[in-house]
């Protein structure tokens, strides 16, 4: 097929490799269509996913130089919302987990602001999985179910000033997120609980699958970790110390309660935790302990 001297892209290649019916090898002679794409498919996919990861690397970088005209609409819509008058915010917020979320936060977001709240098809909390269905295919889930639900609002008039949620690039697509704010004209942007250790990750197509890829496609990133402010601020995202907390209309003191708990722990036991709760035993400290591996 090469040596025919069929001279167009890469993109053209590929597609007409799959909707052309062949039948002759670029010698002229025939050839078995099955044998063609055992002896082609390797070599040809090989091609494709280089090539699909050199795509995708300049679609980032593209991204990342065009973060000024971004960072100008963040001004006209940060200005957008200035005028609001007393109205409420209208914040479409994209979660992960229901019970974390409802110990104060999504309790704090409905009392505050006019906010929807991401839902499945089947009804269930938040985006999908990264690998929802297959490997990786969480992306184009929630590429569509998050597009569609911001569609569907606004065809009844409710279009966000804010999108919030937390988010990773192996989730949902930066390219999702920049295309809800070119669309609406919301802010962007995200909370990170683990940027200490999610920023990057691993690559997938040349892209971070952390929160680092999500920054062609983010306005703003709410950070737990105060010395990831400097880091995002230089890869050219603005970021503010984001410390986690309640709405104390949920979590509060209560009164003439006895103390039953020295030191609680809630969370995933890995990295130094395990070393740390051991330390606190060891010197004669109780400490009561939930969650994966405790």
């Amino acid at each position: 097929f090469f040596a025919s001297g069929y001279s167009r892209s890469l993109d053209d290649i590929w597609i007409h490799l799959h909707v052309m019916d062949f039948s002759y090898c670029s010698s002229g002679k025939p050839i078995g269509l099955q044998k063609l794409a055992v002896k082609a498919t390797p070599v040809l996919n090989n091609i494709y996913r280089n090539y699909d990861t050199w795509r995708r690397l300049r679609q980032y970088r593209q991204a990342l130089a065009a973060k000024v005209d971004a960072r100008r609409d963040w001004v006209r819509a940060a200005g957008r919302i200035s005028k609001l008058a007393g109205q409420k915010m209208r914040v479409f917020y994209i979660g992960v987990d229901v019970h974390q979320d409802s110990t104060g936060f999504l309790q704090s977001l409905g009392n505050r602001f006019d906010a929807k709240i991401l839902y499945r098809d089947s009804g269930d909390y938040g985006s999908y999985e990264t690998h929802h269905q297959g490997r990786f295919n969480g992306r184009r889930a929630n590429d569509r179910l998050i597009r569609g639900r911001i569609g569907d609002l606004a065809k009844e008039g409710w279009v966000p000033d804010l999108v919030l949620g937390q988010m990773w690039n192996e989730r949902i697509d930066w390219r999702t997120l920049q295309a809800i704010r070119q669309s609406t004209g919301a802010i962007i942007a995200n909370i990170g609980m683990d940027d200490r250790h999610a920023l990057r990750t691993s690559r997938y197509h040349g892209e971070w699958r952390g929160t680092q890829g999500l920054i062609p496609g983010v306005d703003l990133q709410l950070t737990a970790a105060p010395e990831m402010v400097a880091v995002f601020n230089q890869l050219g995202c603005d970021s503010y110390f984001f410390p986690e907390a309640s709405d104390p209309t949920f979590f509060y003191p209560k009164e003439d309660a006895e103390k039953d708990i020295d030191v609680l722990f809630v969370g995933k036991m890995y990295g130094i935790r395990r070393e740390l709760v051991r330390n606190l035993l060891r010197d004669g400290i109780r400490v009561t302990a939930y969650g994966l591996g405790t």
